[in-house]
């Protein structure tokens, strides 16, 4: 049950990861004039933080055989 709404959560949040990378590739862009701006820059930032929240990362890997 607890998966399916794990699951469920990544799923909703999909379009705010698209919509977060396209903000972030729009505020990162050299071309843009505000991007070198304090604005842009914490805009940019910002952005990423959020999209690295919830980004899907990989289950780590705990069987390593002996503790030191």
């Amino acid at each position: 049950m607890l998966y399916h709404l794990y699951e469920l959560n990544h799923a909703a949040v999909a379009l705010w990861r698209a919509a977060a990378k396209i903000g972030q590739s729009f505020w990162k862009n050299p071309e843009n004039p505000l991007s070198g701006m304090y604005m842009g820059r914490s805009m940019a930032g910002s952005l990423e933080m959020f999209e690295r929240v919830i980004r899907r990362y990989r289950k780590p890997d705990l069987a390593r055989g002996h503790a030191r």
